[in-house]
């Protein structure tokens, strides 16, 4: 039984990972190809938690 929990859990991380991944990606292209507003007010909150993402990353790998 933990097996299965354990391989769903697993699942679930890299199914969120590879969405976020794909989200941030698409997001990208598609402001630099001004498919997107760059006037949008959510902008800066956008980039806001990618920036803490981006350190959380950075920290979670590096063990802190």
């Amino acid at each position: 039984m933990a097996t299965s929990a354990d391989d769903y859990k697993g699942f679930q991380e890299r199914f969120r990972i590879r969405r976020g991944k794909e989200m941030c990606r698409s997001l990208e292209g598609d402001l630099r190809a001004g498919k997107l507003s760059s006037r949008h007010p959510e902008l800066p909150e956008l980039g806001a938690a990618a920036r803490d993402l981006v350190t959380t990353v950075d920290e979670t790998q590096r063990g802190v």
